[in-house]
């Protein structure tokens, strides 16, 4: 786990990607995945449901293990960590 103020960059060949460690909202997470039908096949979930999770700005917490797996598959600094405090933030606000 990444302190809160740590900036996480991943190398790659075609560029450097940084992203900071809290994320701002569930649509970046998605944005991340490279949009809501990329997310959609990474997770298994059905292209209109992440459309609705990106528009909604929200992923129901039940998919926040699939979600974690996937994004470390495709080097994604996204962890059910992540996930659960943009819930509580988001919650909170």
């Amino acid at each position: 786990m990444y302190p809160t103020n740590w900036v996480h960059c991943v190398l790659t060949c075609m560029g450097t990607l940084c992203t900071h460690h809290a994320m701002q909202s569930f649509a970046q997470i998605i944005d991340l995945f490279g949009g809501p039908a990329e997310f959609a096949r990474a997770v298994g979930m059905t292209p209109g449901a992440a459309k609705q999770a990106k528009r909604r700005d929200s992923i129901n917490a039940e998919w926040f293990a699939r979600t974690a797996r996937a994004a470390a598959a495709n080097d994604i600094p996204v962890t059910v960590d992540v996930l659960a405090e943009l819930a509580e933030r988001k919650a909170a606000a």
